[in-house]
């Protein structure tokens, strides 16, 4: 699993579920690849012989009521899974025809937001591995929300020497503003996941 998109599900179930090499298996995904069909689930009325470890951890993180869809792109060798929870019911028709329309124009816009991301990474990668030590640690407190005199405060240096840090750290990462450095810090030295798994 190269990157994950997260809306109002918790990372927790995520890290829950992973397994030792970082690849998520799921009840969910093993039916949808024995089937290549959209995929329901109702924790009240589990499949026979499901996992129950995995529907502990399922539950215990409020999952319920699911829905999941996926394509896989075998001429471009893209794969996207899409798993939707909190579902108020499971109406298997309504959602068969929900999904066959839903699925496909999110699988191209995910993979569209992929490859912008992946060109945006890169530069800023190539930005990051220039960067000093002491302009890394400043970009990981960026992007952990501090100001300018919190850092100086937590490095012991001057704010105008955070200032001029970041300046370098723009110019090496391509930002055009302390935002962009934000985004970018937060995100890298987060690692949510392992293995290089990102969250977008």
């Amino acid at each position: 699993m190269d990157h994950v998109v997260l809306v109002d599900y918790p990372i927790a179930h995520l890290r829950a579920i992973e397994n030792s090499a970082g690849g998520i298996d799921t009840p969910l995904m093993r039916r949808w690849l024995a089937t290549h069909r959209p995929v329901y689930f109702d924790t009240h009325a589990p499949w026979p012989g499901i996992d129950t470890a995995w529907l502990a951890k399922f539950t215990k993180h409020d999952l319920r009521n699911a829905a999941a869809d996926a394509v896989f792109d075998e001429k471009n060798f893209v794969g996207t899974y899409f798993s939707f929870h909190r579902l108020p019911e499971i109406d298997p028709p309504a959602l068969d025809a929900t999904l066959h329309d839903l699925t496909p124009v999110l699988h191209a816009a995910l993979v569209r937001a992929i490859s912008n991301a992946e060109q945006q990474w890169i530069l800023a990668a190539r930005g990051l591995s220039d960067m000093t030590e002491k302009e890394r640690e400043i970009a990981e407190w960026i992007g952990k929300g501090k100001s300018n005199a919190e850092i100086s405060a937590l490095m012991g240096t001057t704010e105008s020497t955070v200032k001029h840090h970041l300046s370098r750290i723009m110019d090496k990462m391509g930002c055009s503003n302390r935002a962009g450095v934000a985004v970018f810090a937060s995100r890298w030295f987060a690692s949510p996941l392992s293995l290089g798994t990102k969250v977008l």
